[in-house]
């Protein structure tokens, strides 16, 4: 396994939350910070308040940006921390459905007792998969990679 992976594996087990990024129908940027899970296809889900600016411009724009700093690497450079930056395609997750059930369980195996107020309030809710398309992991300054592929498996090392 190549120190790109291991580092890439590193930040989805490790991190918590990601930053993310949408724009509204006029173009104006919003950005947001929330938990999220990752399942085994490295799709990221997120719950977020149907309330949230974010929500609307995710439902009609159906794609955002998130990123993800991996919480090990925030004693090095601070002006290069470890970090993945993907785009990504919006799905909403249906409640009630069998991912809305297996992703909930994830909440709870990595947040314990904290998920429990957002699944219990499931009207203002919306659960939210994020499918990466491409993306980039930044190791260092000079350790750059582009990601791409279903699973986030091809990993590339930057050329600008």
């Amino acid at each position: 396994m190549s120190n790109a992976e291991t580092v890439l594996i590193n930040i989805l087990e490790t991190a918590h939350h990601l930053a993310i990024a949408t724009v509204d129908d006029l173009g104006n940027p919003h950005a947001s910070y929330t938990p999220f899970v990752v399942d085994k296809h490295k799709h990221f889900y997120i719950f977020i308040s149907e309330v949230s600016a974010s929500t609307a411009n995710l439902l009609n724009n159906k794609e955002a940006s998130i990123m993800v700093l991996n919480p090990q690497s925030a004693h090095g450079d601070p002006f290069a921390p470890e970090r993945l930056r993907l785009q990504c395609n919006v799905v909403p997750v249906l409640k009630g459905s069998e991912i809305w059930h297996s992703t909930v369980d994830l909440f709870k195996a990595r947040f314990k007792d904290k998920v429990s107020t957002i699944t219990q309030d499931e009207e203002n809710f919306l659960l939210i998969q994020l499918k990466p398309f491409r993306g980039r992991l930044v190791l260092n300054k000079s350790d750059i990679f582009d990601i791409s592929g279903n699973n986030l498996e091809e990993i590339k090392p930057f050329k600008p």
